[in-house]
């Protein structure tokens, strides 16, 4: 098996705005949420441009099923293994 550049990105619903819950106009420790999104999205661009593969699970998304998100990130893992 060889090594391969993968990153599980785990945001936190508040500190990353989730869309799910957080409204673009929503303000978060004074930034609003589409600033906060444009910096996760250049976060991620950079990493993919340095050939890292990124799987993101969100703090809502665990709490509801933990199991199957727990699942998921080790398929994903596994997957990119191969």
């Amino acid at each position: 098996m060889r090594h391969k550049n993968c990153i599980i990105e785990f945001n936190g619903d508040y500190w990353h705005a989730n869309p799910k819950i957080y409204a673009n106009s929503a303000l978060i420790r004074g930034s609003n949420a589409v600033d906060i999104w444009h910096k996760d999205m250049l976060k991620l661009k950079t990493a993919t441009d340095l050939g890292f593969k990124v799987l993101t699970i969100w703090e809502q998304e665990f709490k509801n099923n933990k199991v199957l998100t727990i699942e998921r990130a080790s398929k994903w893992m596994l997957s990119e293994l191969e």
